[in-house]
């Protein structure tokens, strides 16, 4: 396989950042942290970035955002139904005077 067609198993700073959606800070400071890995082929300045492993911390973010996005929380007024167990709640957190 030539070095050509290998690198296209690699994006490059700027193309990781768009495939993951990030600022220019945000990502450098994950790829400091070690949290995004940078390879610097021989001879090269600038480094390069695993696809597959940029795909799949794009994947991760993915799903961690639609899943916050999904969980929401619906408050109402209490009915004359719910005042038992808000009673009991009240009672398990707070016990009695």
């Amino acid at each position: 396989m030539m070095v050509a067609e290998r690198m296209k198993n690699f994006y490059t700073a700027s193309e990781a950042r768009r495939r993951l959606g990030l600022n220019e800070n945000s990502f450098y400071y994950l790829v400091r942290k070690g949290k995004i890995k940078k390879v610097t082929p021989p001879g090269k300045s600038q480094g390069l970035y695993p696809r597959r492993e940029i795909d799949d911390l794009a994947a991760e973010l993915k799903a961690l955002i639609e899943y916050h996005e999904r969980e929401t929380s619906v408050f109402e007024l209490a009915t004359e139904d719910d005042l038992q167990e808000e009673y009991n709640i009240d009672m398990a957190l707070f016990g009695s005077r």
